[in-house]
């Protein structure tokens, strides 16, 4: 009896193993989570990737149905982004209408009704990895607004990219350089003040008081000194904080390490912020011999 009762001690587990085993379990559950983070994260880069891809597509389809890549532009009586002159491209077919009429009717793109995307959400134009953008957020006037991850590059140095702004209007056969040289877009998530980043129009109210404090909604540059607005320290892609409306003027994202850019070809590249900004901003420019391979 004395012999059985031995056996049966022998069967449990003593606190040291107990001990010895929940250690394991806590390591292996630590390395489950975050081999879980790191497939999360690598599936949010390579959505975002392909929203942008196909964001790129619908710009080139754009231009070779117009023979211009889309700009801020009058539509109607209504001033427009360029994201809104791809929605037909994006299969956004039933939005484009919806805008189209609104725009015959109404100047302040602002307004809704009639302007529907100015507060409609296009999954298209996010980022995955920003959860905040699948809503729609009140700018600092207090007017809502439906939001987008991606900018066009305006280009460096003083040197014009693919959007450069303005009146000029860009055609892919002045792309000196090479398309699959030449940037075509950017991420730059807009920040937590929502002042930057509307995806329909860049039209405000009267209301918003200091119109220099709004956007940039269209395009940014690349320079390999200077920021967007020139000022010393803000170099054009480099790590942000939404919470810093200052890295408004500078692409970057939430991904680790980098962001998506798409090429002019229609291919999407994903940069690490340790790209020489010599190499990046000869790639934001289109047409001054410069054909560096970006990596």
């Amino acid at each position: 009896m004395t012999a059985l009762r031995q056996r049966r001690a022998r069967t449990a587990f003593s606190i040291i193993e107990l001990a010895i085993v929940s250690a394991i379990l806590a390591v292996l559950a630590c390395l489950l989570a975050a081999a879980v983070h790191r497939v999360r994260l690598r599936a949010e880069r390579m959505s975002c990737g392909n929203n942008m891809r196909q964001v790129g597509l619908g710009v080139l389809a754009f231009e070779a149905e117009h023979g211009r890549v889309p700009s801020e532009d009058r539509l109607g009586l209504a001033y427009l982004q360029w994201r809104a002159f791809i929605l037909p491209h994006i299969d956004q077919g039933e939005l484009w209408a919806r805008t189209r009429l609104a725009a015959k009717s109404e100047i302040r793109s602002y307004l809704h009704p009639p302007h529907d995307g100015a507060v409609t959400v296009v999954n298209t134009f996010l980022c995955k990895a920003d959860g905040r953008l699948g809503e729609l957020h009140e700018a600092p006037n207090g007017v809502a607004a439906a939001f987008g991850s991606y900018l066009g590059v305006a280009g460096a140095n003083g040197h014009f990219g693919m959007f450069p702004g303005g009146p000029r209007r860009v055609r892919l056969s002045q792309v000196a350089d090479g398309l699959s040289h030449t940037l075509l877009l950017g991420e730059r998530p807009p920040p937590n003040s929502f002042q930057a980043g509307w995806w329909y129009s860049n039209v405000v109210d009267d209301s918003y008081g200091d119109h220099r404090l709004v956007g940039p909604n269209n395009s940014l540059s690349l320079s390999d000194a200077r920021g967007n607005r020139g000022e010393p320290g803000l170099s054009g892609y480099r790590p942000g904080r939404l919470d810093d409306a200052e890295d408004r003027f500078h692409f970057w994202s939430l991904h680790p390490g980098g962001a998506n850019f798409c090429l002019s070809d229609g291919s999407v590249k994903f940069l690490g912020y340790d790209v020489g900004p010599k190499l990046l901003a000869a790639s934001a420019t289109r047409d001054q011999g410069e054909t560096g391979q970006l990596p």
